[in-house]
């Protein structure tokens, strides 16, 4: 009798979670839905609240793009979906973290993850982050590749050329040597009306390691008026 309760009720696990009406990437998507800049703003401080939550609690979403940011009638925002998301730890000298670098969604992997890095932490996160934040004013993805070297080559006609003189050490990346990367390809400049966010123009860069960190930005952020 014992034996068959435990089995009974061992195999399945439900997790109830409150209910969200919409995510990010419908409300984009419906043309009659229109942000206001305050909007705009108030999304992109809960975004980067609850990236600077998870990523303080060690945790890496892996994830981030429209479709995994939910949105209440009220306008609670909260990230969802963290089927790919693991706990990280910062790589210590000659023991570098060593994590799968197939995750992220194509249209908002970064760059390094496409190169073959596995070594990486929370600006995976922040990359899709600033993705996300364009994508307010887009209102589609920026960069929609149809293959991974596709999706390198918008990077680099939005972002500027990839090469070791903008990215240090990205000559040692995996991939690097083997994708041929579009010449003299220059930053282009922010034509998007985000007058008012400050944390959105250092997003677009290609040195992975001069991402703004999601405790960066909250703190610009509390700069808002919303």
């Amino acid at each position: 009798m014992a034996a068959g309760y435990s089995n009974r009720y061992r195999s399945t696990l439900y997790l109830v979670f409150e209910f969200c009406e919409h995510d990010l990437a419908g409300l984009l998507s419906n043309v009659k839905v229109k942000f206001s800049l305050a909007e705009i703003k108030t999304v992109i401080k809960q975004l980067l609240e609850g990236l600077y939550y998870i990523h303080k609690n060690k945790i890496l979403h892996r994830d981030m793009k429209a479709a995994n940011v939910l949105i209440t009638k009220n306008g609670l925002l909260k990230l969802a979906d963290f089927g790919l998301a693991r706990a990280f730890s910062h790589g210590v000298a000659g023991q570098p973290n060593r994590y799968t670098n197939r995750v992220v969604t194509l249209w908002y992997r970064p760059p390094e993850l496409l190169l073959g890095e596995r070594n990486y932490g929370p600006a995976i996160d922040m990359w899709g982050a600033g993705c996300i934040m364009a994508e307010m004013w887009t209102r589609s993805p920026i960069m929609q590749g149809k293959t991974e070297a596709h999706q390198l080559t918008l990077i680099c006609q939005l972002c500027g050329s990839i090469g070791p003189e903008v990215w240090s050490g990205v000559e040692n990346l995996e991939l690097y040597s083997k994708i041929d990367f579009p010449k003299g390809q220059k930053r282009k400049a922010c034509s998007l009306p985000c007058r008012g966010v400050p944390c959105l123009g250092g997003k677009a860069q290609i040195d992975f390691g001069q991402t703004p960190s999601a405790t960066k930005n909250k703190m610009s952020c509390r700069l808002i008026s919303v």
